[in-house]
């Protein structure tokens, strides 16, 4: 940012933007795990978005779509009472996975969907390297 483009729109950007690099650097970390996902859900007040939803389909380039409910704190505690319920109450063949109770009660709205723009994809891979290279530098402060 410069004094000429130092507006309350552009900050808002840029604290999106940040925001979302945090999310792909620990995403990165899970990937070194061997956890790799197709697709980006996005959930909580950045779901409601279109910009952030975007933006995170450009910096992570991957598609990005969020469930019918994207306040998802308050049903993921729901989930696990009702694994924890079932899997109580059921005998040993009948038990059910977490995994299954999400694929049956968690419905995706479509129309949230942004594909990565390659373009941007282009851009923000810069910038994150850019991004990189500060977090590597600022180690040190946060000892």
């Amino acid at each position: 940012m410069t004094t000429t483009n130092l507006k309350v729109e552009n900050i808002c950007r840029a604290a999106i933007e940040g925001a979302t690099m945090v999310l792909r650097y620990g995403a990165e970390g899970m990937e070194r795990n061997g956890l790799k996902p197709d697709e980006i859900r996005l959930v909580g007040g950045e779901a409601e978005s279109l910009v952030w939803r975007q933006v995170v389909a450009d910096i992570f380039n991957q598609p990005v779509v969020s469930p019918v409910t994207t306040e998802a704190g308050a049903l993921n505690a729901v989930f696990q009472a009702m694994w924890c319920y079932i899997n109580a109450t059921t005998n040993n063949s009948d038990k059910t996975s977490l995994i299954a109770i999400c694929n049956q009660h968690v419905k995706l709205d479509k129309s949230s969907r942004c594909e990565p723009q390659p373009d941007m994809v282009l851009v923000y891979r810069k910038i994150y390297h850019r991004y990189l290279q500060l977090e590597e530098q600022l180690k040190p402060l946060n000892r």
